[in-house]
Protein backbone atom coordinates (compact mmCIF):
# COMPACT_ATOMS: atom_id res chain seq x y z
CA UNK A 1 0.00 0.00 0.00
CA UNK A 2 1.29 3.44 -0.95
CA UNK A 3 -0.09 6.40 0.97
CA UNK A 4 0.11 10.08 0.17
CA UNK A 5 -2.73 12.53 0.58
CA UNK A 6 -3.61 16.18 0.20
CA UNK A 7 -6.78 17.29 1.91
CA UNK A 8 -8.50 20.43 3.25
CA UNK A 9 -7.64 21.60 6.75
CA UNK A 10 -10.10 23.33 9.03
CA UNK A 11 -9.27 25.75 11.82
CA UNK A 12 -6.67 28.37 12.47
CA UNK A 13 -3.09 27.51 11.55
CA UNK A 14 -0.73 27.35 14.51
CA UNK A 15 3.04 26.97 14.39
CA UNK A 16 4.55 23.89 16.05
CA UNK A 17 7.58 23.91 18.32
CA UNK A 18 9.17 20.85 16.72
CA UNK A 19 12.51 19.19 17.17
CA UNK A 20 14.14 18.86 13.83
CA UNK A 21 13.17 20.45 10.53
CA UNK A 22 11.93 23.96 10.10
CA UNK A 23 9.13 24.11 7.52
CA UNK A 24 6.31 22.18 5.92
CA UNK A 25 7.89 21.27 2.60
CA UNK A 26 11.47 20.27 1.94
CA UNK A 27 14.35 21.29 4.18
CA UNK A 28 13.66 24.95 4.68
CA UNK A 29 16.80 26.17 6.41
CA UNK A 30 19.94 25.96 4.28
CA UNK A 31 23.15 25.71 6.29
CA UNK A 32 26.64 26.32 5.02
CA UNK A 33 27.48 22.91 6.46
CA UNK A 34 29.51 21.92 9.49
CA UNK A 35 33.11 23.05 9.31
CA UNK A 36 35.32 20.29 10.75
CA UNK A 37 38.73 20.98 12.27
CA UNK A 38 39.49 17.25 12.82
CA UNK A 39 41.17 18.00 16.13
CA UNK A 40 39.16 15.88 18.56
CA UNK A 41 37.53 19.02 19.99
CA UNK A 42 33.74 19.18 19.74
CA UNK A 43 33.32 22.94 19.27
CA UNK A 44 31.61 22.56 15.89
CA UNK A 45 29.19 19.88 17.08
CA UNK A 46 25.70 20.55 18.46
CA UNK A 47 25.01 20.73 22.18
CA UNK A 48 22.20 18.16 22.10
CA UNK A 49 21.72 14.50 22.88
CA UNK A 50 19.14 11.72 23.24
CA UNK A 51 17.10 11.61 26.47
CA UNK A 52 18.28 8.12 27.47
CA UNK A 53 21.07 5.59 26.97
CA UNK A 54 21.07 3.27 23.96
CA UNK A 55 19.00 5.69 21.88
CA UNK A 56 19.63 7.72 18.73
CA UNK A 57 18.38 11.21 17.90
CA UNK A 58 18.30 13.38 14.78
CA UNK A 59 18.85 17.02 15.82
CA UNK A 60 18.96 20.23 13.77
CA UNK A 61 19.63 23.72 15.02
CA UNK A 62 18.14 27.05 13.91
CA UNK A 63 20.85 27.42 11.27
CA UNK A 64 19.86 24.09 9.68
CA UNK A 65 22.92 22.15 10.83
CA UNK A 66 21.98 18.56 11.57
CA UNK A 67 23.47 15.51 13.28
CA UNK A 68 22.72 11.92 14.09
CA UNK A 69 23.57 11.46 17.79
CA UNK A 70 23.81 8.11 19.57
CA UNK A 71 24.08 7.95 23.37
CA UNK A 72 25.64 4.69 24.54
CA UNK A 73 25.42 3.31 28.07
CA UNK A 74 28.54 3.79 30.18
CA UNK A 75 30.05 0.53 31.42
CA UNK A 76 28.50 -1.81 28.85
CA UNK A 77 31.84 -2.73 27.23
CA UNK A 78 33.36 -6.21 27.34
CA UNK A 79 36.10 -6.62 29.94
CA UNK A 80 38.13 -9.44 28.34
CA UNK A 81 41.26 -7.25 28.23
CA UNK A 82 40.72 -4.76 31.06
CA UNK A 83 38.20 -4.27 33.86
CA UNK A 84 36.88 -1.69 33.19
CA UNK A 85 38.00 -0.85 29.64
CA UNK A 86 36.99 2.80 29.53
CA UNK A 87 39.22 3.65 26.55
CA UNK A 88 36.98 1.49 24.36
CA UNK A 89 33.70 2.02 26.20
CA UNK A 90 31.62 3.98 23.68
CA UNK A 91 29.67 6.83 25.25
CA UNK A 92 28.54 8.81 22.20
CA UNK A 93 28.71 8.61 18.41
CA UNK A 94 27.81 11.55 16.16
CA UNK A 95 27.53 11.71 12.37
CA UNK A 96 27.23 14.87 10.27
CA UNK A 97 28.05 16.27 6.85
CA UNK A 98 30.27 19.27 6.20
CA UNK A 99 33.70 20.37 5.04
CA UNK A 100 37.32 20.02 6.14
CA UNK A 101 40.38 21.43 4.38
CA UNK A 102 38.14 22.68 1.59
CA UNK A 103 36.63 19.28 0.84
CA UNK A 104 33.01 18.24 1.37
CA UNK A 105 32.48 15.00 3.21
CA UNK A 106 31.39 13.02 6.24
CA UNK A 107 32.32 13.87 9.82
CA UNK A 108 32.19 11.43 12.75
CA UNK A 109 32.78 12.12 16.45
CA UNK A 110 33.29 9.20 18.85
CA UNK A 111 33.44 9.73 22.60
CA UNK A 112 34.61 7.05 25.03
CA UNK A 113 34.44 6.88 28.82
CA UNK A 114 38.21 7.40 29.16
CA UNK A 115 40.62 9.03 26.73
CA UNK A 116 41.66 6.34 24.22
CA UNK A 117 45.32 5.46 23.78
CA UNK A 118 47.10 4.70 20.50
CA UNK A 119 46.09 1.02 20.62
CA UNK A 120 42.38 1.90 20.56
CA UNK A 121 40.89 1.17 17.15
CA UNK A 122 37.51 2.14 15.75
CA UNK A 123 35.85 0.61 12.72
CA UNK A 124 32.81 2.14 11.01
CA UNK A 125 31.18 0.12 8.24
CA UNK A 126 29.28 2.22 5.68
CA UNK A 127 26.59 0.60 3.55
CA UNK A 128 25.70 2.67 0.48
CA UNK A 129 22.82 0.64 -0.96
CA UNK A 130 21.33 -1.23 2.05
CA UNK A 131 20.84 -4.23 -0.23
CA UNK A 132 20.98 -7.88 0.79
CA UNK A 133 23.95 -9.73 -0.65
CA UNK A 134 25.94 -6.72 -1.85
CA UNK A 135 29.10 -5.54 -0.13
CA UNK A 136 31.22 -7.27 2.51
CA UNK A 137 30.05 -8.61 5.84
CA UNK A 138 33.22 -8.95 7.97
CA UNK A 139 35.07 -6.14 9.68
CA UNK A 140 38.78 -5.85 8.85
CA UNK A 141 42.05 -6.51 10.71
CA UNK A 142 40.98 -10.01 11.77
CA UNK A 143 38.17 -8.62 13.93
CA UNK A 144 36.20 -11.90 13.77
CA UNK A 145 33.06 -9.76 13.69
CA UNK A 146 30.54 -9.24 10.91
CA UNK A 147 27.73 -6.79 10.23
CA UNK A 148 24.11 -7.75 9.59
CA UNK A 149 23.19 -9.02 6.12
CA UNK A 150 21.17 -5.87 5.41
CA UNK A 151 24.15 -3.69 6.42
CA UNK A 152 26.94 -5.25 4.32
CA UNK A 153 29.43 -2.51 3.61
CA UNK A 154 30.79 -0.94 0.45
CA UNK A 155 33.32 1.10 2.47
CA UNK A 156 34.79 0.71 5.96
CA UNK A 157 36.70 3.27 8.01
CA UNK A 158 39.53 1.98 10.23
CA UNK A 159 41.50 4.25 12.58
CA UNK A 160 45.20 3.36 12.99
CA UNK A 161 46.57 5.59 15.74
CA UNK A 162 49.27 3.09 16.73
CA UNK A 163 51.31 3.87 13.61
CA UNK A 164 50.96 7.66 13.78
CA UNK A 165 52.29 9.87 16.62
CA UNK A 166 50.94 13.08 15.06
CA UNK A 167 47.95 15.11 16.22
CA UNK A 168 46.13 14.37 12.97
CA UNK A 169 46.63 10.99 11.28
CA UNK A 170 45.51 9.27 8.14
CA UNK A 171 42.67 6.83 8.56
CA UNK A 172 42.20 3.87 6.26
CA UNK A 173 39.18 3.48 4.00
CA UNK A 174 38.59 -0.08 2.86
CA UNK A 175 36.58 -0.66 -0.31
CA UNK A 176 34.54 -3.80 -0.88
CA UNK A 177 35.22 -3.77 -4.61
CA UNK A 178 38.52 -5.55 -5.09
CA UNK A 179 38.97 -5.42 -1.31
CA UNK A 180 41.30 -2.45 -1.75
CA UNK A 181 42.08 0.46 0.55
CA UNK A 182 43.44 3.99 0.64
CA UNK A 183 44.45 6.37 3.42
CA UNK A 184 42.49 9.45 2.32
CA UNK A 185 40.50 9.94 5.54
CA UNK A 186 41.68 11.94 8.56
CA UNK A 187 41.44 11.06 12.26
CA UNK A 188 42.47 12.79 15.47
CA UNK A 189 42.48 11.94 19.19
CA UNK A 190 41.60 15.05 21.18
CA UNK A 191 40.18 16.18 24.51
CA UNK A 192 36.59 15.51 23.41
CA UNK A 193 37.18 12.18 21.66
CA UNK A 194 37.97 10.73 18.26
CA UNK A 195 37.14 12.97 15.31
CA UNK A 196 37.18 11.59 11.78
CA UNK A 197 36.59 13.16 8.38
CA UNK A 198 36.03 11.24 5.14
CA UNK A 199 35.68 13.09 1.80
CA UNK A 200 32.62 12.07 -0.19
CA UNK A 201 35.00 11.20 -3.01
CA UNK A 202 36.61 8.52 -0.81
CA UNK A 203 33.19 6.85 -0.67
CA UNK A 204 32.89 6.97 -4.49
CA UNK A 205 30.40 9.81 -4.16
CA UNK A 206 30.66 13.06 -6.10
CA UNK A 207 28.29 14.83 -3.71
CA UNK A 208 26.23 14.10 -0.59
CA UNK A 209 24.16 10.98 -1.27
CA UNK A 210 20.47 11.14 -2.12
CA UNK A 211 19.88 7.78 -0.48
CA UNK A 212 20.64 7.23 3.22
CA UNK A 213 23.91 5.70 4.40
CA UNK A 214 23.78 2.80 6.84
CA UNK A 215 26.38 2.69 9.64
CA UNK A 216 27.70 -0.07 11.93
CA UNK A 217 30.19 1.01 14.63
CA UNK A 218 32.64 -0.97 16.80
CA UNK A 219 35.62 -0.33 19.08
CA UNK A 220 38.49 -2.83 19.29
CA UNK A 221 42.02 -3.13 20.71
CA UNK A 222 44.85 -3.11 18.14
CA UNK A 223 48.32 -4.68 18.26
CA UNK A 224 51.52 -3.11 16.90
CA UNK A 225 50.63 -4.25 13.38
CA UNK A 226 47.15 -2.67 13.68
CA UNK A 227 45.44 -6.04 13.72
CA UNK A 228 42.75 -6.46 16.35
CA UNK A 229 43.70 -8.21 19.58
CA UNK A 230 42.26 -11.73 19.64
CA UNK A 231 39.73 -12.47 22.39
CA UNK A 232 39.20 -16.20 21.95
CA UNK A 233 40.03 -17.52 18.51
CA UNK A 234 38.31 -17.15 15.13
CA UNK A 235 34.87 -18.05 16.51
CA UNK A 236 34.77 -15.21 19.05
CA UNK A 237 34.22 -11.55 18.19
CA UNK A 238 37.06 -9.16 19.05
CA UNK A 239 34.74 -6.16 19.41
CA UNK A 240 34.94 -4.53 22.85
CA UNK A 241 31.96 -2.21 22.39
CA UNK A 242 29.46 -1.53 19.59
CA UNK A 243 26.57 0.81 18.87
CA UNK A 244 23.56 -1.30 19.79
CA UNK A 245 20.48 -1.30 21.99
CA UNK A 246 20.64 -5.08 22.23
CA UNK A 247 17.08 -5.27 20.91
CA UNK A 248 15.82 -3.36 23.98
CA UNK A 249 15.83 0.44 23.51
CA UNK A 250 17.17 2.36 26.52
CA UNK A 251 17.67 -0.91 28.46
CA UNK A 252 19.95 -0.35 31.46
CA UNK A 253 21.61 -3.76 31.62
CA UNK A 254 22.33 -4.65 28.00
CA UNK A 255 26.02 -5.60 27.64
CA UNK A 256 28.00 -5.66 24.39
CA UNK A 257 28.35 -9.44 24.64
CA UNK A 258 24.56 -9.65 24.17
CA UNK A 259 25.07 -8.15 20.71
CA UNK A 260 28.25 -9.92 19.52
CA UNK A 261 28.01 -13.40 21.07
CA UNK A 262 27.08 -14.72 17.60
CA UNK A 263 29.93 -12.65 16.05
CA UNK A 264 27.34 -10.38 14.39
CA UNK A 265 26.49 -6.75 15.08
CA UNK A 266 22.80 -6.75 14.24
CA UNK A 267 22.20 -3.10 15.13
CA UNK A 268 22.88 -0.32 12.64
CA UNK A 269 21.39 3.07 11.82
CA UNK A 270 20.48 5.03 8.70
CA UNK A 271 21.36 8.70 8.14
CA UNK A 272 19.91 10.97 5.43
CA UNK A 273 22.03 13.83 4.06
CA UNK A 274 20.76 16.95 2.29
CA UNK A 275 21.99 16.95 -1.29
CA UNK A 276 22.57 20.72 -1.22
CA UNK A 277 24.90 21.05 1.79
CA UNK A 278 25.37 17.54 3.21
CA UNK A 279 23.58 18.30 6.47
CA UNK A 280 21.82 15.45 8.27
CA UNK A 281 18.03 15.67 8.24
CA UNK A 282 14.99 13.54 9.18
CA UNK A 283 13.17 12.14 6.14
CA UNK A 284 9.83 11.97 7.94
CA UNK A 285 8.27 14.73 10.07
CA UNK A 286 5.30 15.32 12.32
CA UNK A 287 3.47 17.79 10.10
CA UNK A 288 0.25 18.60 11.98
CA UNK A 289 -1.93 17.28 14.77
CA UNK A 290 -5.37 17.73 16.30
CA UNK A 291 -6.42 16.89 19.85
CA UNK A 292 -10.06 18.04 19.40
CA UNK A 293 -12.47 15.17 20.11
CA UNK A 294 -15.58 17.10 19.07
CA UNK A 295 -17.52 15.83 16.00
CA UNK A 296 -16.11 18.60 13.78
CA UNK A 297 -12.49 17.98 14.74
CA UNK A 298 -12.39 14.29 13.88
CA UNK A 299 -9.57 13.84 16.35
CA UNK A 300 -7.30 13.08 17.81
CA UNK A 301 -5.24 12.65 14.63
CA UNK A 302 -1.66 13.22 13.47
CA UNK A 303 -0.25 13.74 9.97
CA UNK A 304 3.32 12.82 9.03
CA UNK A 305 5.11 14.31 6.02
CA UNK A 306 7.79 12.79 3.78
CA UNK A 307 10.21 15.65 3.13
CA UNK A 308 12.79 13.44 1.40
CA UNK A 309 13.10 13.14 -2.40
CA UNK A 310 12.46 9.38 -2.09
CA UNK A 311 9.45 7.17 -1.63
CA UNK A 312 9.84 5.94 1.96
CA UNK A 313 9.03 2.56 3.42
CA UNK A 314 6.85 3.37 6.44
CA UNK A 315 7.01 -0.14 7.87
CA UNK A 316 8.79 0.00 11.21
CA UNK A 317 8.41 3.74 11.77
CA UNK A 318 6.70 4.44 15.09
CA UNK A 319 4.59 7.27 16.46
CA UNK A 320 3.23 7.84 19.94
CA UNK A 321 2.86 10.04 23.01
CA UNK A 322 5.26 8.20 25.33
CA UNK A 323 8.48 10.17 25.65
CA UNK A 324 10.16 7.77 28.11
CA UNK A 325 10.98 4.18 27.23
CA UNK A 326 9.04 1.86 29.51
CA UNK A 327 6.32 4.42 30.29
CA UNK A 328 2.58 3.79 30.42
CA UNK A 329 1.51 6.01 27.51
CA UNK A 330 1.56 4.69 23.93
CA UNK A 331 3.81 3.97 20.95
CA UNK A 332 2.52 2.40 17.73
CA UNK A 333 4.27 0.96 14.65
CA UNK A 334 3.25 1.55 11.03
CA UNK A 335 2.34 -1.53 8.95
CA UNK A 336 3.83 -2.44 5.55
CA UNK A 337 3.25 0.62 3.36
CA UNK A 338 5.09 3.38 1.56
CA UNK A 339 4.68 7.15 1.38
CA UNK A 340 5.53 9.18 -1.70
CA UNK A 341 7.93 12.10 -1.63
CA UNK A 342 6.37 15.38 -0.41
CA UNK A 343 3.12 13.65 0.63
CA UNK A 344 1.39 13.19 3.98
CA UNK A 345 -0.11 10.22 5.78
CA UNK A 346 -2.85 10.69 8.37
CA UNK A 347 -3.00 8.59 11.53
CA UNK A 348 -6.39 8.94 13.22
CA UNK A 349 -7.35 7.73 16.66
CA UNK A 350 -10.58 6.35 15.15
CA UNK A 351 -11.08 6.27 11.37
CA UNK A 352 -14.87 6.47 11.76
CA UNK A 353 -14.62 9.76 13.67
CA UNK A 354 -12.17 11.25 11.15
CA UNK A 355 -14.37 10.20 8.20
CA UNK A 356 -17.44 11.72 9.82
CA UNK A 357 -15.62 15.06 10.16
CA UNK A 358 -13.81 15.19 6.79
CA UNK A 359 -15.80 12.94 4.47
CA UNK A 360 -12.83 10.65 3.74
CA UNK A 361 -10.89 7.92 5.43
CA UNK A 362 -7.51 8.52 7.04
CA UNK A 363 -4.54 6.44 5.92
CA UNK A 364 -4.21 4.62 9.27
CA UNK A 365 -5.96 4.35 12.61
CA UNK A 366 -4.97 3.49 16.15
CA UNK A 367 -8.26 2.02 17.37
CA UNK A 368 -9.98 -0.43 15.07
CA UNK A 369 -13.19 1.17 13.83
CA UNK A 370 -13.02 0.70 10.06
CA UNK A 371 -11.86 -2.59 8.48
CA UNK A 372 -10.83 -0.69 5.33
CA UNK A 373 -8.22 1.33 7.24
CA UNK A 374 -4.95 -0.36 8.36
CA UNK A 375 -4.18 -0.30 12.08
CA UNK A 376 -0.91 0.65 13.72
CA UNK A 377 0.39 -2.02 16.11
CA UNK A 378 1.39 -1.35 19.71
CA UNK A 379 5.12 -1.36 20.53
CA UNK A 380 5.42 -2.99 24.00
CA UNK A 381 9.22 -2.65 23.98
CA UNK A 382 8.73 1.13 24.19
CA UNK A 383 5.44 1.70 26.04
CA UNK A 384 2.73 -0.29 27.81
CA UNK A 385 -0.33 1.89 27.13
CA UNK A 386 -2.26 3.37 24.22
CA UNK A 387 -1.72 6.58 22.24
CA UNK A 388 -4.30 9.08 23.51
CA UNK A 389 -3.13 12.74 22.99
CA UNK A 390 -4.32 14.68 26.01
CA UNK A 391 -5.93 18.04 25.21
CA UNK A 392 -4.22 19.64 28.24
CA UNK A 393 -0.73 18.74 27.09
CA UNK A 394 1.33 15.90 25.70
CA UNK A 395 4.35 14.93 23.61
CA UNK A 396 4.38 13.23 20.22
CA UNK A 397 7.49 11.33 19.15
CA UNK A 398 8.31 9.91 15.73
CA UNK A 399 10.86 7.07 15.63
CA UNK A 400 12.42 5.18 12.75
CA UNK A 401 12.69 1.40 12.65
CA UNK A 402 15.91 1.49 14.75
CA UNK A 403 14.24 3.60 17.46
CA UNK A 404 16.09 6.76 16.43
CA UNK A 405 14.01 9.77 17.46
CA UNK A 406 13.63 11.66 14.19
CA UNK A 407 11.08 14.26 15.31
CA UNK A 408 9.15 15.41 18.39
CA UNK A 409 6.56 17.97 19.42
CA UNK A 410 5.29 19.01 22.84
CA UNK A 411 2.38 21.23 23.83
CA UNK A 412 0.74 22.42 27.04
CA UNK A 413 1.91 20.33 29.98
CA UNK A 414 3.99 18.08 27.72
CA UNK A 415 7.77 18.15 28.08
CA UNK A 416 10.57 16.79 25.90
CA UNK A 417 14.21 17.78 26.21
CA UNK A 418 15.22 20.44 23.68
CA UNK A 419 11.65 21.22 22.56
CA UNK A 420 9.76 24.34 23.65
CA UNK A 421 6.14 23.35 24.35
CA UNK A 422 3.43 25.07 22.33
CA UNK A 423 0.11 26.33 23.61
CA UNK A 424 -2.48 23.49 23.42
CA UNK A 425 -4.40 23.82 20.14
CA UNK A 426 -7.86 23.67 21.72
CA UNK A 427 -11.22 22.97 20.11
CA UNK A 428 -11.49 23.62 16.38
CA UNK A 429 -7.75 24.24 16.00
CA UNK A 430 -4.66 22.34 14.94
CA UNK A 431 -0.93 22.54 15.40
CA UNK A 432 0.68 22.96 12.00
CA UNK A 433 4.32 22.85 11.03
Amino acid sequence: MTVGTRWPIRGQRRRCSLLVALAASGIAAVAAGHGFEVDGIATEWLDRGPPADNLGLIARDAAGEGEFIWRDRVGDERTDLARPDGELDLVEVRVAGGRALGQPGLGILIRTHAAPGPDAQFQIAIDLDRGLGSGRAWLVAEADTRVAEDARWEHLLQTRFGECPDAVCSARIWHATGFSFDDTALASRGEDGIEVFVPWSSLDLGAPPQHPLRFTVASLRADLDQRTVDLGGPDVSNAIDVVSDGGRPAAARVNTWTEVADQCIDHHFDVFFDRADGEVYPPLLIDRLVTDRSPGGGGPWIAVFNQSPLELLLEGYQIGDEETVGGDEGMARFPISTIRSLDRAVVAWRASRFRSAFGRRPDFELMGSDPAVPNLAAVPSWASGAVELSSAGDEVLLLDRWNTIVDAVSYGEGRFSGVVPHTPPGRGRLLLR
